[in-house]
């Protein structure tokens, strides 16, 4: 929903969907679908192509982010839009070409300074190591600075944190992150 007007409400599955009117009508605002992504409607096993992160930022509502997951063996990403839905791009995260990239499990906006971030939560491949919990994204121009935020440079162990993160949190405050999910092996709680 868009902290700015409740009228408008953005819905994900395979597909974004918003409306401008409360829900009166519908209009599809995104699909991975197309090229240059080519994502599948269903996966190999028949896991479905999915909007498993939506957020309208609350600073600036013209910033929208989808996070997608693909089951299988196949990798989601992480796509933004910064007029209200209108236009889409991919924000890579690992990978170094549209499409593939990470599963996303979820968004979250902050206000750092001037500075309008985005932290993502992703899922660990164990069988192709990528997708390392947290990223940090910053908001430069009409791009985003990429961060690996749970690596080495950035932990107090000085130890890449390896595990999957499915849900992001601030403290009131917003100096606080909190993060949850389970290691890598999907065995344990983080």
């Amino acid at each position: 929903m868009d902290p700015a007007d409740y009228n408008t409400i953005y819905a994900g599955n395979i597909r974004v969907y918003k409306t401008g009117d409360n829900g009166a009508s519908w209009t599809k605002a995104f699909t991975p679908e197309i090229w240059p992504w080519n994502y599948p409607s269903f996966g190999l096993k028949g896991d479905v192509t999915k909007a498993e992160a939506l957020e309208v930022c609350p600073y600036n509502s013209n910033i929208v982010m989808a996070g997608y997951y693909l089951g299988d063996s196949l990798k989601g990403g992480l796509f933004y839009s910064l007029d209200e839905g209108v236009t889409w791009d991919q924000q890579l995260l690992e990978a170094t070409a549209d499409g593939e990239d990470v599963d996303v499990h979820d968004i979250i906006f902050n206000l750092e300074g001037s500075d309008t971030v985005a932290y993502v939560g992703v899922e660990y491949d164990l069988v192709n190591p990528t997708g390392k919990s947290v990223y940090r994204l910053v908001k430069s121009g009409s791009s985003w600075v990429v961060d690996q935020d749970m690596d080495a440079a950035h932990t107090t162990s000085s130890s890449t944190i390896v595990v999957t993160i499915t849900d992001l949190n601030f403290n009131t405050s917003g100096d606080t992150l909190y993060a949850c999910g389970t290691d890598a092996g999907m065995n344990n709680p983080h």
